[in-house]
Parts: structure tokens; C-alpha cells; sequence
């Protein structure tokens, strides 16, 4: 399961990269391809969204499922841990604080992906510093989630 949620949140990275350096691109282009970089550039946000979700719900299960093998868990968790406070180990660490905060980011720039679909300029531009923001909080929890060896 660890390997899972590390793999997740290196593409949700690379997905915020892509993102980022895509939507740049159709920013500052002026080229028939540049409509068609900006929406590669919101699906992979959208791409994103799902890559960190996925790294948040397999942390929550390893917690529900006293899996002591990630080095959060057993920092942050125990086997007497009530169901509420076993889900609030998302949030109980740094660690897991910043994946909470890279899922609420996700979670509002998906939302804003799926609503305003307008390809002007301002809305690109506000979309490239959310994800700009994803990018350092995907870094962190990316560099931060290191398993314990067996």
C-alpha cells in the first residue's frame, strides 16, 4: 500500500508539473495549439485532483489498518485509536497535514477546472498559481512520505 500512495503522489508531482509548464506555454503562445496546451493543461490538473486522492484514501486505510510498516503511521497511530481519530491521522502529522492541504488544493482547483471551462487569460493565469502552490505542496509531501524498511 505504501508503494501506492508514494507512486500517487510522484504523478500527482508530475501531473502538477505538466500542468503548470503547459498551461505557461498556452499562456504566453500565440499559436493554433495554444487552446488546445490549455486544455491538456486542465485535464492534467484534473489528473492531478485523482492522484492525490488516491495518496490520501490509501493513508487512511493504512491507519484504519494499523499498517506500522510506513514510518507515519506508527509515528501518529496506534491500535487503541477510536475510527474518528484513526481518520484524523490524515491531519495529526506534518507530513500527512501537507498531503491534507495538496488534497484541499486539488479538491478546489478540480472543482474550478469542471465549472469554468472559459480559456481566457486571467482564468489561466489563476490556474497556473494554484498549481504553482500544488507543485511546493506536492514537493513536500512527496519528499516527506518515506517508508520504514521491513
Amino acid at each position: 500500500m505504501a508503494q501506492i500512495g508514494s507512486f500517487a503522489l510522484l504523478l500527482a508531482l508530475a501531473c502538477s508539473v505538466f500542468s503548470f509548464v503547459a498551461g505557461a506555454m498556452a499562456l504566453v503562445s500565440k499559436r493554433a495549439f495554444a487552446a488546445t496546451l490549455a486544455e491538456t493543461a486542465r485535464r492534467a490538473g484534473i489528473a492531478t485532483f485523482a492522484a492525490v486522492l488516491l495518496a490520501s484514501v490509501v493513508l487512511v486505510i493504512c491507519a484504519f489498518r494499523d499498517d506500522f510498516s510506513i514510518a507515519y503511521i506508527l509515528h501518529h497511530s496506534n491500535r487503541d485509536l477510536p475510527g474518528p481519530y484513526k481518520f484524523a491521522v490524515l491531519w495529526s502529522g506534518q507530513e500527512g497535514s501537507l498531503l491534507f492541504w495538496s488534497l484541499l488544493l486539488a479538491a478546489y482547483g478540480f472543482v474550478l477546472r469542471l465549472r469554468y471551462k472559459n480559456r481566457s487569460a486571467a482564468l489561466r493565469l489563476r490556474f497556473g498559481c494554484s498549481v504553482g502552490v500544488q507543485i511546493f505542496f506536492c514537493c513536500c509531501s512527496t519528499l516527506r512520505r518515506i517508508p520504514l524498511p521491513s
